[in-house]
C-alpha cells in the first residue's frame, strides 16, 4: 500500500483557474519522489495541500494509509522544509532553533539535548549549535532546517525547493544528505519539489507537472527518454540523458545504459 496517494485532485486558488486538475500519484514507504515542472504548473501548490496550508479541494482525495489525512496527522508524520530556510528560523541559535519544535511537542527537557544532538550530528552541524544562523552558509541554513524537521521523527517530508536558492556546492551537499537520510532510515519517504532535473534523475520516482496536469509518473530513466515532450514543456534534460544521446547519435550502443558509472564501466551492451 502507499503511504501518500493523491487521488483526483483538483484546487483553484480562483473560481474557474484551476492551478491543479484532476492530479493523481502515489508516494510509497521509503521512496524518494520528486515533483517537476516549470514554474507555475502547479508543483508548490501539492506541498502546501499536503500539509494542510490551503483550504479545502475543489475535488478528490489526498490519503495517508489509505485514510483520508486529518490535521492531526499532517503535524505528527509530515514535515516540511521550504525554499528559503531564513524563513523557518526562530531560534538565536541553531540549538534553540532545533529545540523549538520539539518545544511545541512537550518533549522532556531531559531528552531534548540528546535529540537535538543526534540530528545535528547527522546533518554535519553538531560543531555549529552554538551558532547564530545568520553566520551560516545557504546550504548549512537548510541543513540546520532538515535537522529540525527530523527531530520530530516525520515519515515524511517535503522539500519544497529547498536546493533552489543554492549554489552548486550546496545543492550537492543537500542532495547527498537527502540520500544518505533515506539510506538511514528504511520507513522515511522523501518528496521533493524542484526545478533540477539532475536531482530528478537520481530519485526513484519522478511525477512531471504541466499546467496543473501530471504529464509523467514513472521512474526517471522512463520519464527522461521522453526527450522532446520533456524539452517542450520547458524542462532540460539530465547531464546523463545527453551524453548517452550524443553518445547513440555517434553509433556506440549505450541504448541500455542506466546511469553514468555503467556507462564509465562498459557495462551498456
Amino acid at each position: 500500500m502507499a503511504r501518500l496517494t493523491l487521488k483526483n485532485v483538483s484546487f483553484s486558488y480562483v473560481e474557474d483557474e484551476p492551478a491543479l486538475i484532476d492530479v493523481s500519484f502515489d508516494v510509497k514507504q521509503s521512496e524518494y519522489v520528486t515533483i517537476i515542472g516549470k514554474n507555475g504548473s502547479g508543483k508548490s501548490t501539492i506541498a502546501k495541500l499536503i500539509t494542510g496550508l490551503l483550504p479545502e479541494l475543489d475535488n478528490g482525495e489526498i490519503l495517508l494509509d489509505g485514510e483520508k489525512i486529518k490535521e492531526e496527522q499532517i503535524r505528527e508524520k509530515i514535515g516540511i522544509v521550504f525554499q528559503n530556510p531564513d524563513n523557518q528560523f526562530i531560534g538565536s541559535t541553531v540549538r534553540d532553533d532545533i529545540a523549538f519544535g520539539l518545544e511545541n511537542h512537550q518533549v522532556k527537557h531531559d531528552d531534548m539535548d540528546k535529540i537535538i544532538d543526534e540530528y545535528s550530528e547527522l546533518v554535519s552541524m553538531k560543531p555549529f549549535l552554538d551558532k547564530e544562523p545568520s553566520a551560516l552558509s545557504g546550504g548549512q541554513k537548510q541543513r540546520v532546517a532538515i535537522a529540525g524537521v527530523l527531530a520530530m521523527h516525520p515519515e515524511i517530508i517535503i522539500l519544497d525547493e529547498a536546493t533552489a536558492m543554492l549554489d552548486p556546492k550546496g545543492k550537492k551537499e543537500i542532495i547527498s544528505l537527502i540520500h544518505q537520510l533515506k539510506k538511514n532510515d528504511e520507513k522515511l519517504s522523501i518528496i521533493s519539489i524542484t526545478h533540477d532535473v539532475e536531482e530528478a534523475f537520481l530519485s526513484d520516482h519522478v511525477v512531471v507537472l504541466n499546467e496543473g496536469k501530471v504529464i509523467y509518473d514513472d521512474t526517471p530513466e522512463n520519464v527522461f527518454a521522453h526527450h522532446q515532450e520533456i524539452m517542450d514543456i520547458g524542462l532540460d534534460l539530465p547531464f546523463f540523458q545527453k551524453l548517452k544521446d550524443g553518445l547513440i547519435k555517434e553509433g556506440f550502443a549505450v541504448e541500455n545504459c542506466q546511469n553514468l558509472s555503467q556507462l564509465e564501466d562498459g557495462l551498456c551492451q
